[in-house]
């Protein structure tokens, strides 16, 4: 699998993300956007209000000076194009609190990873980070793009059961979110002749930041502000979600950061390669450790203090972009100065 390596060119990728709705998504990008050891080549969007969230992403991007990186809208529901419980989705937050561009004709997300990887002199890592209709969509139709796919690195199922601490908060067979979207874009790409990179939840679930990481987030300038109070944002609304089902309190996770940390950095994870299925219907899909599977490298272990340094360095340096941008004003939406 592709990652980094001192002295070489930047590793180019893709993000293809349900920003928006986790904050999570926003923290990967900024690292996506930021990393000089990685190359953003395009960044697209998938479930519910695409475009929505693609104007999210621009806003985003244009923050940072990165003017350069296209963005494409993506699949609003699943391969089968019939809605479940998990797509299309939103929790009706989405944009609060972000200087939104004017609405403009996106193109569509297919399109922008053609391009993309048929303009790529070396072979583009997908970093897909939402459900994985995009990706499965684009490589059905154009299977004489499989060899310019270095790899597809997702964040998505569960291969142990998830404890919080000494608590058994689910069991292996955990149907979890992303993959749970469309199974069918699951099920295509783990049949294809591709490499897979799987970030499971049985390894995020322990990956949060400290309340030292939030404080380093809110003072790094404006941007760094705004970043908290989209952090903010996503937690009371989780929270109240928790709290009508009697559950525990909200927290932040470093999901989705981690599958694009660890491309510039590898030394944040061990993984192993294992075989891996899928089993269930929309909504309730979980993967599985079967001898019947296909070989999969499986993130087993993460360095989550180095993990986190990552994404407070990607703020502290998307602030530096963001201030290099506009050091004398901030975008109308945007948190304002102190």
């Amino acid at each position: 699998m592709p990652h980094h390596v001192a002295g070489e060119s930047p590793i180019p990728i893709v993000l293809d993300t349900d920003l928006g709705t986790d904050v999570d998504d926003l923290l990967a990008l900024i690292v996506a956007a930021t990393d000089a050891r990685l190359d953003l080549r395009a960044v697209t969007t998938v479930n519910g209000d695409t475009v929505l969230r693609a104007r999210i992403a621009r806003a985003v991007l244009d923050m940072l000076g990165r003017t350069d990186v296209p963005v494409g809208a993506g699949a609003r529901v699943g391969l089968s194009g019939q809605p479940h419980e998990t797509m299309p989705n939103s929790f009706g937050h989405e944009g609060r609190g972000v200087p939104l561009p004017p609405v403009t004709e996106i193109p569509p997300a297919t399109e922008v990873l053609a391009d993309v990887l048929g303009a790529a002199g070396q072979p583009v890592t997908l970093c897909a980070v939402g459900a994985l209709t995009n990706v499965a969509q684009l490589l059905m139709g154009r299977p004489d793009l499989l060899d310019h796919v270095a790899g597809v690195h997702l964040l998505g199922g569960c291969l142990a059961p998830i404890r919080w601490g000494r608590v058994l908060l689910a069991d292996a067979d955990f149907a979890e979110y992303n993959v749970s979207c469309d199974p069918l874009a699951l099920f295509a790409l783990l049949a294809m002749p591709v490499p897979m990179r799987i970030a499971p939840i049985d390894v995020t679930a322990s990956l949060r930041p400290t309340s030292a990481d939030r404080r380093a987030i809110a003072d790094a300038s404006w941007f760094g502000r705004f970043v908290d109070e989209q952090i903010a944002i996503w937690l009371e609304v989780l929270q109240e979600r928790l709290a009508a089902s009697g559950r525990r309190r909200a927290e932040l996770y470093l999901h989705d950061p981690l599958v694009v940390a660890a491309l510039a950095d590898p030394a944040l994870i061990t993984c192993e390669m294992l075989r891996v299925a899928a089993r269930g219907t929309a909504g309730k899909v979980s993967t599985i450790i079967s001898a019947d599977g296909r070989v999969v490298e499986a993130v087993r272990q993460v360095d989550t203090d180095g993990l986190r340094k990552a994404v407070v360095r990607g703020v502290c340096a998307a602030s530096l972009r963001a201030g290099v941008q506009d050091s004398r004003t901030v975008p109308a939406g945007a948190v304002s100065p102190s």
